[in-house]
């Protein structure tokens, strides 16, 4: 009598069985059932691969909810903490109740329409963002075909050199100073500054690695790491401002500064409007420092790689376009005065026409 193949079924077909975790937070198996154990394992490789079964009652919420929860460990809490936001205020019902096995694209496409009518382009293309990678994570075979706000450019001043001269001038606050110092010359974030240990202060060296971030109960902490991989750094610092960070009060929790990044945003923007200066944020700063050192001849991978910039960022790319718009005025004259001679012609015509004297 032929031995009996393992998991097979009286029909010839084989069985595998895998347990997956529900929406329910109980653990349940699904079988996969194929001609031979290969393909079925396949198939339910291919499943687990998914990482979940889009379950009966697993509403766009639930989705959302469970892809935030998945990802808790792993993302930063400033980046968790606007998820969990758009997840109470912009997930509600209707759509937010609509079973993601009976999700449309026409019921994506009302929902977000429905948000372009009372937001921003930026959050309604923020919150569509978070709805998509749940989806991904739970029906990745959907077929997603809707269309989101066109992104509106942001028009954002960005100070020069005599500007954070002029800033500086006026602050008194050593505090802030440093503040200002670190993020315009060492293009630190407001969570980094706030992060570091005058212990990461090596000869003329700070190495960035913490970051003082919100969590969910709106409180700081400290994170061990900055925002992204990139963002982990050693930054060179001019000699005269390491003395002078060096020379502020030590604090008992072994930090270089004693404030907390909603501070510097609060006090930078008085010290702005009180400086009489164009309107910029305190992270223009760091915008300011790339554009400096590029002006400066620094090549583009060291100017990202000082400003914990992924290659080929967004920042540098906006560096370039003020680049292209300055030279787009001088372009412009030179296109204006290259057709003078044409329109000079014309505008004896017009003399000749204004200045002719009327039949009688």
């Amino acid at each position: 009598m032929p031995r009996k193949k393992k998991c097979a079924l009286p029909s010839g077909n084989v069985r595998v069985q895998r347990k997956y975790k529900g929406p329910d937070g109980k653990y349940h198996t699904k079988s996969f059932t194929a001609s031979t154990a290969v393909e079925a394992n396949a198939l339910a490789d291919e499943w687990m691969n998914h990482r979940r079964e889009i379950d009966g009652k697993m509403t766009v919420r639930m989705a959302v909810q469970m892809y935030i929860d998945s990802k808790e460990n792993v993302l930063s809490p400033s980046t968790i903490r606007p998820y969990r936001a758009m997840l109470r205020n912009h997930f509600g019902p209707p759509f937010g109740d609509i079973l993601l096995v009976k999700i449309t694209n026409h019921d994506i496409q009302l929902w977000i329409s429905d948000l372009s009518s009372r937001f921003k382009p930026k959050t309604v293309r923020n919150n569509a963002l978070l709805f998509i990678s749940a989806l991904k994570m739970f029906a990745p075979k959907f077929d997603l075909m809707v269309t989101l706000p066109s992104k509106q450019r942001q028009e954002y001043y960005c100070p020069s050199d005599a500007d954070i001269r002029t800033l500086l001038s006026i602050v008194t606050n050593d505090q802030l100073k440093a503040a200002i110092y670190l993020a315009a010359v060492g293009t630190l974030r407001r969570g980094e500054i706030c992060g570091l240990m005058r212990s990461d202060i090596e000869g003329n060296v700070i190495h960035v690695h913490n970051c003082m971030v919100l969590n969910d109960d709106k409180e700081y902490v400290m994170k061990p790491y900055p925002k992204t991989y990139e963002s982990y750094r050693y930054v060179p610092m001019p000699g005269n401002i390491i003395e002078f960070l060096l020379s502020l009060p030590e604090n008992e929790d072994g930090r270089l500064l004693s404030v907390i990044p909603s501070y510097i945003s609060d006090a930078f923007a008085w010290a702005v409007k009180k400086s009489g200066l164009p309107h910029f944020r305190f992270h223009d700063l760091r915008h300011f420092s790339a554009s400096y050192l590029h002006a400066h001849g620094v090549p583009d991978l060291y100017i990202e790689k000082r400003g914990g910039w992924a290659e080929g960022s967004y920042v540098m790319r906006r560096i370039y376009q003020n680049v292209i718009d300055l030279e787009k005025v001088k372009q412009d004259k030179k296109i204006l005065d290259a057709f003078g001679t044409i329109s000079g012609t014309l505008d004896a015509q017009i003399d000749a026409r204004t200045t002719k004297t009327p039949a009688v």
